[in-house]
């Protein structure tokens, strides 16, 4: 019998973060040329983002939600860095509520035990 490790655990993780990347967020062209992130996009509010999930921590980053400083931006860019935010803060949360709960083996040293039982 094989042994589950953190490497498992790990894996089933990841499949389970994209898995609610997709059905919660309709996330598509999913990437992981990189190795160290995934690349996808999102449609939210009539506009397409393109975020990054770090594969450490289950970060969600999106290029336009960087803060815009000075009087050079239209008001649509400054919309669209606002649903940014917006989206980015969403993700980010569901994310952080999925890797809490007890499917996502909040205590894994225990789980990786019982498993191994």
């Amino acid at each position: 019998m094989k042994k589950y490790n953190k490497t498992q655990l790990r894996k089933d993780q990841t499949k389970a973060v994209l898995a609610t990347l997709v059905y919660k967020f309709n996330a598509y062209n999913i990437n992981n040329e990189d190795g160290a992130r995934f690349d996808f996009h999102v449609d939210f509010k009539d506009e397409t983002f393109q975020c990054q999930l770090d594969r450490r921590g289950f970060d969600v980053c999106l290029f336009d939600s960087i803060p815009l400083f000075g009087d050079g931006f239209t008001a649509k860019e400054r919309q669209r860095q606002a649903s940014a935010v917006e989206l980015e803060d969403k993700i980010n949360r569901e994310i952080r509520l999925l890797m809490a709960s007890e499917s996502m083996f909040a205590h894994e040293e225990s789980f990786i035990d019982w498993m191994n039982r």
